[in-house]
Order: structure tokens, then C-alpha cells, then sequence
């Protein structure tokens, strides 16, 4: 059947209806396309026949032979397995696969045999004069489309071969081609399948074949130069190494059109790089010489010396390998590894050197593996100097802005390796501001592709020299110039020298001293009486000075010699050199409390001083006039923008100590947008600035800056005692108030109806004996588990409402659980069958507390309506968007954050409808709002307008209505 196939094929007539046909050229000899298969895929054909040759005679049935033959995978016709039956079948009736597989494993010992089977296992398109000539018209076409579109058609067929067998079906093809809207009328599509399907099928298409033909940059991309191309579209053959090659080089050029350049091809630097790479991996490179030089001669052949660099993992190039045998090759042609060994260990120690006993040997440091970790390109004075201008001007932009430009670059660098790509370098560029010129660009490419290619720029060195804190590199001087680095460093390095003492503090006077101590252990809760009190074994109350510098020490508590001279001064003992520990306590911890208070009911207990001063300078006249400009225009910015500004100070005091350092006090204004010029922060720093530890108070400044005026620490002392008696006058004069229980129920029957709670279920927990009634407590706890913000009041009315009889402090939950549940269904329903229950209908959710008029309810309603188109258009998610400021998630917000958060994300709110709003959604305390309460009424309210009987708000959940 195959045969008459092909003769029909070769005849130009189809089989069927004998129809003019296109043709292949197919191969019909299957010893042949074996051969091509096997010299392809390097198949021993002899290991498929020895299963069914136990004995090794050579010979297999010829049901052993088909089934050896089919485990090639591979199509045979019967009419061809019949032939090589034929061919090789012995007089005994069995197949001769020995003489077979010699006959086939030809292909591996003559080249000649290898490639006449491989030129004829493809099939090749028989087309005539006027087809050719179709075809190319067809091809020329389909190339002027890829080069005016910019397309590269390799990676979209690719996708469609997952075995990389340089072939996909006619369908798939096709599919490629109208994706790309390249696809050509059927009659030329039949031609270019014909003319590319070389596999003996006519369903194969060579794709690989197809994309040299008509993809120049998949020629570009393989080494491949068309006929007639432009010398400015051709790549360059690679060229051996010269260092002029990167004077004139283009780092921003597309590097399929640019020769490839191996940066570390340099012979004369290879020694250097060895040694570096075995500074690096503290590899002894004698060790493995030896094994191969048995007679230790201390000479191997030049196959031997490039194996064993191999083994060590080195990367060297056959020219750095000449260049290494031409200078360690002897008279024999052999290469001297012994001197060869001896440069590279002198970076460990130095030959001889037992003979020289005061030689000393530099130590190892980062400097000497350098060069096998990096590779510069050399630049010149003109270069040098346009880099030194572009690296000041992005110092300057980083230290205007303030921002940190490290991240930029991470957020690219998943693999955390220290580099990015030349495109993404660029961009990060462009984000941050810096466009240089295109000259620039390409010289400070060239100087930090320091990796051994013209690929992947090292941006840790470039945000080394140009985003450089003050505080690390110690600059006292607005000069950020790259001549003053390694100065700033050496300065660095002499800072970490040891000194005699590692405070040096100046104090003015003993209460200098006793303020700093008593706000040390103020905030880390340090008695330091532990410390000192085990040094005193007969309570004297006396110890020696080095007992007590140890005792502080221990405490935590580090001193300068001048504070430790003022102490032993102030608290000396009658007894020479001893120190009255327990009266230095007494002082210290007055900040706790007073000794011996409770002789003394009546004294009035003022709080101990904890601030210093230490030679601190009060701000002048212009400071402070600069000052109160600055803190007038931020109260307006905070009005204007309506910002809660604590909330972004506490994100850098996580301990809650009311302060920030100069840096992040400037950052966080900066990212609020509110600029500050160098004279006015050095102004407010004079103000606000911590004498002692150097860091802004940013509540003060707060206190004076915001529309909120937040408590200090000094008023919340002061006013203790004041808010305790108000608190008891409150509670002695607190009246009961009247509450309805039916407004009260109505409200807990809509939020079981919204949640669909069985509210049973949680008392039930409380009550093992099932005697249907719980503690007043635990009832009240399980109601404030439903998070449906009922005060006191609203509780006290159900607790009086549902008393059980058997104990009047006890409550029947089951009478009140049957009540609640008659929203769902009636008790006994079984029983009377006939009986229909109506549906409970929510109440509105708009004012259920009835705090509003109806002319206020009108405009509550629609600014509601008018919120929730917002939110359903936007795709927001509201209730979020509270819960990360309410940190002990207690369902409410300051009124002030409430329309910060709103304002922050675009959803603005008049004043008219932010005073009804914090009017309806009032919570317990009378500057919070319920914004889980404005969340559910958002919800519902959001589509009111709609006939849907349930919301569905930016698909986030359904709430029935």
C-alpha cells in the first residue's frame, strides 16, 4: 500500500481521484532512513535484537526482528519490513540482524556512508520552474511583513515544539502564521508547506528551515549573513582580545548586532585571575598537578595542564592557554607547572621562606580576589571626568529628594546577585529622574560592566558612589565629589579605632548626670539596685569605686569618665574610696517614686527631672523665627490635606519612645510632600532636637503643629490625678438611661439575619448542665462577640428584659435565643402544617437609631449612593483600608483618620456630609466612628437603586437586602 502510495506521489496523480498533485521526493530504501536515525540519535542498533538472541548466534524469527525494529519508533510500511525480511533471511527461515546492524552501524566508521544517508532520509519538494518562482515571490512577501512589523518568528513556533525536534504539524503551522497575520492564500500556504515538509510526511513542517528564509534576525541571532545585506546590519565575526576595542564601543548598541566581546580574553591578566580565583576558593593548585606527575619532575604535558585548570573550574580561553604555555614551556615542549605554581601560591606565602625567618607575608584581604570577581574597562581622563560630573549630579538629586535608590534596582534583581540588566539600568535612570545624555549613559555603562561582559551592570557599586549617607561616611561638608570618597572612608576606618573611653560626654552639673540615668532606666525598666546590692554583703550601703563603675556597667548603664568623676564626687562615702550606693538609688529612682512615702500621706509628689542639657545651646532669634513659619505652614498643609501625620511617625518608632532621628523625621515629611529647605530643617532641628541622643521629639512638634493637639508625656503626668476625679465624679452623678428593648432586639435581629447566626449555639458553651440560663458576664461577653456595638445601656436592658426565675443574676438565654430565631422560623412548625410564615424584612439600615431627621436621612442617603458608585467603579475595597490603622481591631477610627483614609484614596466628602456621616456613624466615645458599621451600610446602600435582591460591591461578597 506505502508503494503505490509513493508511485502515486512520484507519478504527480493523486490515488483517489487522479488529480494534478504536489509531490515529494521521498527516500524509499528503509535501510537507509535506519542509518540517517541512528547516526542522528547515536543508536547502537544491535542492543534492540540481543533480548531475542540468548544464545548470540546472530540471528532472531522473524516476529523478533519486527518487534526489534518497532522499538526504533520509526514508520515502516509491511511492504518494507517485508523487503529487509527478504534481504537478510537465512535458509533456516530466520533474519540475519547481525549482518544487519553491521550493514546500518556503517554510518559511524565511514563519514561518506554518514552522509549519503543523511542527505537522503529527508524528503525533498518536487516542484517545477513556475512553482519555484511562486515560491519565492511568496517568501519575499512574507519577509518584507516580518521586517516592516519587527517580528521574530522562531519563539512563536517554538512554543508549539516541546521535544525540540525542529518540526510541528501543518495545523500548528498555520495557527503561527494567522496569529501574526501572515498567513498567505491557500494555494501559496499549500506551497510553502510542500516545499518545507522534509520529514516523509506531508503533515511536518521544518519551521527551523522556514525561519531562515525569511527572518533576518533569526539569521542575525544565528551567525548567518543573508546575501545583499548592509554592512551596518551585519554582526562581526568575534575578534581576538585588544583593550582599544572598548574605547570606541557602544554599551547601549543591541547586542545581536554587535561582535561578542569577552572581557576577561586577556592573556597577560590571566595569572592574576588564577591567583585571585585561589584567593577566592582557598584552593592550593599544587596538590593537583601532583597526581599526574608521578616522578615529580615538576613538568606535565600541555594536555595534562589544561585538564587539571579544567578540574579547578577555571574559565580560560584557548588563547590565555597558549599564552600560559608559551611562557612556562621547556626545551621538551613540555610546561614547567612548578614556576607556574610558584606565581600563583606568592598571593599565600613566599617561596624560601623558611630561610628568612623576619620576612614578613601580607595578609589575605577582599582587594587581592578582586580581579576574579571583577574586569573594568578602562577609560581616559575625558571619560573619567564625564563620569565624575554625571555621579555628582545624581549625589546631588538622591541628597535634594531624599530618597533611597538602592530598591529601585532590588526590585529587578529577584536573584539578589548585585546586578541588573544595561535595559533595566536605564530605566531604574529614568525612574528616579536621571536622564543624562546618550554619551554619559554609555560611560557609565562601560564603567560598572565589571562582570566579565557587556551584559549586566553592577548597580551595588553605583549606589555605592552615589547615594552615600551622611551618618556612614562621616561628611561634615556639602562636597560629594568621587575625590573625597576614599578620604570619607579612611576617616570611617579611623572612627572604629579603640579609644581610652568610648563615651565622651561633657556634663554640666551632677543633675546632668542623674537625669540621664533616670530616663535610661525609665524607659528599660532597670532597677539597679539588683546590680549594685550583691557587691555590699554586709548592707553597709557603701562599696568601692571599680565595684561601682562594674555595678553600672552591668546595669547597662554606660557612663564617660566625666560623668563617672561627678558621681563618685556627689556620692562619696566618709570611708576613702568607697561610694553610698544605696542613697546614688534612692535619687535615681525617684522617677518610679519617693522612699518612704507612706510615712508622708499628705506630700505631693512631683515627677523627677529626666531632662539634660549638656552644653546645649538655645536656637536664636532668626532660628526661631524660622521655625514658627515653618510649623504655621505645616498646620495649614495638615488642614489642607486632612492627614492623621502621627500614624507616619510611628511607623519608624516602633517602641513608642516619641522620637525619630533627623533623617526620618526629614524623610517622612518628604514622602508626605511637604518640603523642607536646608536652613529651615537646620532650624527646626534647633527646636525640636534631643541635646542628649540626638533625635527629634516628633510629638512636640506635633503638639505644636497639628490641628489635633496630642497629649505629651509631661501633660499626661500632670494631669493624672485631675482625670481620676473627674472619672469618679463622672461615675457618683452617671444616671441610668431609658433604652428601648424593642429598638434593642431589632437590631440584633438584623445583624443575625445579615450573618445568618444561630445565636444558641454560643451560650450553649456556657451552660453544660443545659438549665438554659449563663452568668450576666458571660452573656454580655457572648453578645459583644457578634461585634454589633451595643453599649451598656443596650445590654443592662436585655440582661433585665430576659431574667431567668430560677436566679435573678442569671439570664435566660433560651427565651431570648427562641425571640431572636423567630426570624428564621417559628417553634412547633411541624405540627401545624398549614401555617405560612412571612419573611423578615431587614429594617433600613439608614438610621436604625433614629439620630437623624428626615431632611438629614434624605442627604445621608444619597452621599451614600453617590460613595458607593465610587467604590463599585473604582473595584475598592473599604473596610481594609480602616482595619490597618485599627491595630487592637476594635471596629472604630478617629473621625480625623476616617476622612484621611477616604481623602487619601480619592473619596472626597464635603463638610456638610462629613458631619452627617460622623453623626450616623457615631461609636462609644465621641471622636471615633463605626466604620465596620459604615462599611455594611455602604454595602447595601451601594445599589439601592438596582432590583437585585442582594449587592454584589466589585465582586468582594453578596449581602441580601
Amino acid at each position: 500500500h506505502f508503494q503505490n502510495i509513493v508511485r502515486d506521489m512520484q507519478s504527480g496523480k493523486d490515488a483517489q481521484g487522479g488529480a494534478e498533485k504536489f509531490p515529494l521526493k521521498i527516500e524509499l530504501d528503509a535501510e537507509k532512513r535506519i542509518q540517517a536515525e541512528a547516526f542522528k540519535q547515536r543508536i547502537r542498533v544491535k542492543e534492540f535484537f540481543r533480548d531475542f538472541d540468548k544464545l548470540r548466534k546472530g540471528v532472531v524469527s522473524e516476529a523478533g526482528f519486527v518487534t526489534s525494529l518497532s522499538s526504533l519508533k520509526l514508520q515502516f510500511s509491511e511492504f518494507e519490513i517485508k523487503q529487509l525480511i527478504d534481504k537478510y533471511k537465512t535458509p533456516e527461515g530466520l533474519v540475519d540482524y547481525k549482518t544487519f546492524c553491521a550493514n546500518v552501524d556503517k554510518v559511524f566508521y565511514q563519514p561518506e556512508e554518514a552522509q549519503d544517508a543523511l542527505e537522503k532520509h529527508l524528503s525533498k519538494p518536487n516542484l517545477t520552474e513556475e512553482e519555484n518562482k511562486r515560491l519565492g515571490e511568496t517568501l519575499a512577501q512574507l519577509k518584507k511583513l516580518i521586517k516592516d512589523h519587527t517580528i521574530l518568528l522562531k519563539p512563536h513556533f517554538a512554543s508549539f515544539d516541546t521535544t525540540k525536534r525542529s518540526h510541528i504539524s501543518v495545523g500548528q503551522f498555520s495557527r503561527v502564521l494567522k496569529q501574526l497575520s501572515l498567513m498567505p492564500e491557500e494555494a501559496q500556504f499549500n506551497l510553502i508547506a510542500r516545499a518545507y515538509a522534509d520529514n516523509n510526511t506531508l503533515q511536518d513542517i521544518n519551521y527551523v528551515k522556514f525561519c531562515e528564509d525569511v527572518d533576518t534576525k533569526f539569521k542575525a541571532a544565528m551567525g548567518i549573513v543573508p546575501e545583499n545585506t548592509p554592512a551596518c546590519f551585519t554582526k562581526p565575526a568575534v575578534t581576538a582580545f585588544s583593550q582599544d576595542e572598548f574605547k570606541d564601543m557602544d554599551a547601549l548598541k543591541p547586542r545581536f548586532l554587535e561582535a561578542s566581546i569577552n572581557m576577561q580574553a586577556n592573556p597577560d591578566d590571566i595569572e592574576d585571575k588564577i591567583r585571585a580565583t585561589c584567593v577566592m576558593k582557598r584552593v592550593r593548585i599544587t596538590e593537583f598537578f601532583l597526581d599526574f606527575d608521578k616522578l615529580r619532575k615538576g613538568e606535565v604535558t600541555k594536555a595534562i595542564f589544561r585538564r587539571v585548570l579544567s578540574m579547578l573550574g577555571f574559565v580560560v580561553t584557548d588563547q590565555e592557554y597558549e599564552a600560559l604555555e608559551k611562557k612556562y614551556e621547556n626545551a621538551d615542549g613540555k610546561v614547567v607547572y612548578t614556576k607556574f605554581c610558584d606565581v600563583i601560591n606568592a598571593a599565600f606565602t613566599l617561596k624560601g621562606i623558611d630561610k628568612d625567618p623576619t620576612a614578613a607575608v601580607k595578609q589575605l584581604t577582599v582587594d587581592d580576589s578582586l580581579k576574579a570577581r571583577r574586569k573594568k574597562m578602562e577609560l581616559d581622563e575625558a571619560s573619567k571626568a564625564k563620569l565624575t560630573e554625571a555621579l555628582e549630579t545624581a549625589q546631588k538629586l538622591v541628597l535634594t529628594q531624599r530618597f533611597h535608590m538602592k530598591p529601585f534596582f532590588q526590585a529587578f534583581d529577584v536573584t539578589k546577585s548585585g546586578y541588573v540588566t544595561k535595559t533595566q539600568f536605564t530605566r531604574v535612570l529614568s525612574q528616579v529622574g536621571l536622564k543624562p545624555t546618550e554619551d554619559t549613559l554609555n560611560i557609565i555603562l562601560k564603567y560598572y560592566l565589571n562582570k566579565g561582559n557587556v551584559d549586566e551592570v553592577n548597580y551595588v557599586d553605583f549606589v555605592n558612589d552615589v547615594d552615600i549617607p551622611e551618618d556612614v561616611y562621616l561628611i561634615k561638608e556639602k562636597d560629594f565629589s568621587l575625590k573625597t570618597v576614599q578620604q570619607l572612608t579612611k576617616q570611617k576606618e579611623e572612627s572604629k579605632q579603640a579609644r581610652t573611653q568610648i563615651v565622651s560626654r561633657e556634663p554640666d552639673d551632677i543633675e546632668d548626670v542623674l537625669a540621664l540615668i533616670r530616663n535610661k532606666i525609665k524607659q528599660e525598666r532597670i532597677r539597679l539596685s539588683e546590680f549594685l546590692r550583691d557587691f555590699d554583703k554586709l548592707r553597709s550601703g557603701a562599696i568601692t569605686v571599680s565595684q561601682f563603675r562594674i555595678g553600672l556597667n552591668m546595669g547597662k548603664i554606660n557612663l564617660s569618665n566625666a560623668e563617672f568623676d561627678h558621681l563618685c564626687e556627689h556620692f562619696a562615702a566618709p570611708t576613702a574610696g568607697k561610694i553610698l550606693w544605696k542613697d546614688f538609688v534612692d535619687r535615681i529612682e525617684e522617677v518610679f517614686t519617693q522612699k518612704n512615702l507612706e510615712q508622708k500621706p499628705t506630700l505631693d509628689v512631683k515627677p523627677a527631672n529626666v531632662e539634660t542639657k549638656y552644653g546645649k545651646v538655645n536656637p536664636t532669634e532668626l532660628e526661631s523665627a524660622i521655625c514658627s513659619k515653618v510649623v504655621a505652614r505645616f498646620a495649614e498643609f495638615l488642614v489642607r490635606e486632612n492627614l492623621d501625620i502621627k500614624s507616619f511617625f510611628q511607623e519608624w518608632d516602633r517602641h513608642r519612645h516619641f522620637k525619630v532621628s533627623p533623617k526620618q523625621f526629614r524623610q517622612v515629611l518628604a514622602n508626605c510632600k511637604f518640603s523642607l529647605t536646608n536652613e529651615e530643617n537646620d532650624a527646626v532641628l534647633a527646636h525640636y532636637k534631643e541635646h542628649a541622643s540626638g533625635d527629634i521629639l516628633y510629638m512636640v512638634f506635633l503638639h505644636d503643629a497639628s490641628p489635633i493637639k496630642y497629649p505629651l508625656e509631661s501633660d499626661k503626668l500632670q494631669t493624672s490625678n485631675a482625670f481620676a476625679a473627674a472619672q469618679a465624679a463622672r461615675e457618683e452623678t452617671k444616671t441610668e438611661v431609658t433604652v428601648s428593648i424593642d429598638k434593642v432586639m431589632t437590631r440584633i435581629k438584623n445583624a443575625m439575619k445579615q450573618k445568618q447566626i444561630r445565636i444558641e449555639e454560643f451560650f450553649i458553651d456556657y451552660d453544660p448542665l443545659r438549665k438554659g440560663d449563663v452568668a450576666k458576664d458571660k452573656f454580655k461577653g457572648c453578645l459583644d462577640n457578634f461585634k454589633m456595638d451595643l453599649n451598656e445601656n443596650d445590654l443592662n436592658a436585655i440582661v433585665n428584659n430576659y431574667k431567668s426565675g430560677r436566679d435573678p443574676e442569671r439570664v435566660d438565654y433560651v427565651a431570648f435565643a427562641k425571640e431572636v430565631n423567630k426570624i428564621f422560623t417559628l417553634k412547633d412548625l411541624e405540627y401545624d402544617p398549614t401555617k405560612k410564615i412571612e419573611a423578615y424584612g431587614i429594617t433600613q439600615v439608614l438610621d436604625p437609631e433614629d439620630v437623624l431627621n428626615p431632611e438629614e436621612e434624605v442627604k445621608v442617603d444619597a452621599c451614600l449612593k453617590r460613595l458607593g458608585d465610587i467604590v463599585k467603579k473604582r473595584k475598592l475595597h473599604v473596610k481594609p483600608m480602616f482595619q490597618a490603622k485599627d491595630l487592637p481591631k476594635s471596629g472604630f477610627v478617629l473621625d480625623t483618620r476616617f476622612r484621611s483614609i477616604l481623602d487619601f484614596h480619592q473619596v472626597t466628602l464635603s463638610e456638610e456630609e462629613f458631619t452627617l456621616l460622623r453623626k450616623r456613624f457615631k461609636a462609644k466615645s465621641r471622636n471615633e466612628i463605626n466604620y465596620v458599621d459604615f462599611d455594611n451600610c455602604l454595602l447595601y446602600t451601594s445599589d439601592a437603586a438596582d432590583d437585585t435582591p442582594c449587592v454584589d460591591l466589585g465582586g468582594r461578597r453578596l449581602l441580601n437586602k
